[in-house]
């Protein structure tokens, strides 16, 4: 997948360079140039610059739905991978406040343990205040 779309978003949503640089553990020089990289090829500006403040051109508004399916089909397709593979491991923990949740999810739980072996699942229940 192209890392340029990650860096886009990661902007888009804070609209701010330097907070998408903290968030990817990049430079916020390699942030810049990333951008630019997208602008240049897509030959549009993505973001407007005025005041120090950045935001979505329309250009922007438009390449950031696509740019989140695209990263979203890519996150899908590399768990089917894994799953396919075997390789998909881990745990889910789920927290209830009701006992009775137990026999309500325990089909689900069931089907989930059968399609996925290697994921462990541990329920817990515990009256709330």
């Amino acid at each position: 997948m192209d890392f340029r779309l990650k860096v886009f978003i990661a902007v888009a949503k804070h609209l701010s360079f330097t907070q998408a640089s903290k968030e990817l553990h990049i430079s916020q020089p390699a942030i810049t140039k990333h951008i630019q990289e997208l602008e240049n090829s897509y030959n549009t500006q993505l973001f407007s610059r005025q005041k120090g403040k950045i935001s979505l051109t329309r250009q922007g508004l438009l390449f950031l739905e696509h740019a989140t399916k695209i990263v979203e089909g890519y996150a899908i397709l590399e768990q089917q991978m894994q799953i396919h593979a075997g390789e998909l491991e881990g745990s889910v923990q789920i927290a209830a406040s009701n006992g009775n949740i137990h026999n309500l999810m325990e089909p689900y739980l069931k089907a989930f343990a059968e399609k996925y072996p290697q994921i462990a699942i541990t329920l817990t229940t515990e009256d709330t205040e």
